[in-house]
């Protein structure tokens, strides 16, 4: 994998912080559910695809695609899985969306599988990059990137069922 792209954790102890441990070779922004599992974004050279990692006894399995709404042949990429896995938000540039790279949400179906793509609007989304979305621990607010800047905005413009 390439360092410049992988994603690494640590784990704090006692001490101060341990030392970092390369878990995801080929991915970048890691985002974990309260099951364990990991959502992120499996870098290869015909781009990136998101892609769910289910804990193991001794570390992840290999990554499996995120499929339904979710994927898309232009690509998606940083994922925030909420803490109960129901709720994946990411980035895409595909079509149907402003233009650019914007942010959409899936929510997961009762059989599991991801229902279709549905793009967060104009309170998030404007032309260019609208990407990495963040859902506070509280529910409450949304963060996102626009041109490498931090915005936010009530987390309510995902709905109830947040």
């Amino acid at each position: 994998g390439n360092r410049e792209r992988a994603a690494w954790s640590l784990t704090r102890t006692a001490e101060g912080w341990g030392n970092p441990v390369l878990r995801f070779p080929d991915g970048m922004f890691a985002s974990e559910a309260a099951d364990g599992s990991v959502y992120f974004t499996l870098v290869r050279p015909e781009g990136g695809h998101v892609v769910r990692s289910l804990p193991e006894a001794n570390g992840f399995g290999e990554p499996e695609r995120a499929g339904g709404g979710v994927f898309a042949p232009e690509g998606t990429a940083h994922p925030f899985i909420a803490p109960d896995g129901r709720l994946l938000l990411f980035d895409s540039p595909r079509r149907g969306g402003v233009g650019g790279f914007d942010l959409w949400m899936s929510r997961r179906s009762p059989d599991g599988s991801w229902g279709d793509a549905v793009p967060l609007g104009l309170e998030v989304n404007s032309r260019g990059q609208n990407m990495c979305a963040y859902l506070t621990p509280d529910g409450r607010y949304l963060f996102f990137t626009r041109f490498g800047d931090i915005w936010w905005v009530s987390a309510e413009i995902l709905g109830p069922n947040r």
